[in-house]
């Protein structure tokens, strides 16, 4: 969308190919890795990360493995509350 700054109008174009290739990265990789990882520690014992490089962007998946951490986040919601981990 065009815009007035002091007199002139600038239009921004951005590339999305340009994004893509930054989202798929191997730096965005170990990035998203690592916060999926901060998280399944922080939740404990039984907990999962899976990666994956998608068409567009990096994904991490944290998952039970274990009856026993099932257990842990339908009661405790150890994982629900681990999320903050991965936000630093």
């Amino acid at each position: 969308m065009p815009t007035n700054l002091g007199g002139k109008v600038t239009k921004l174009v951005f590339k999305t190919a340009g994004f893509r290739q930054i989202l798929r990265s191997g730096a965005a990789r170990a990035d998203v890795s690592r916060r999926a990882n901060a998280m399944a520690t922080t939740a404990g014992e039984g907990f999962g990360v899976e990666v994956h490089t998608g068409a567009n962007r990096v994904r991490a998946t944290v998952a039970t493995e274990t009856w026993d951490a099932a257990k842990r986040e339908a009661t405790d919601k150890v994982l629900t509350r681990a999320i903050g981990a991965g936000r630093g």
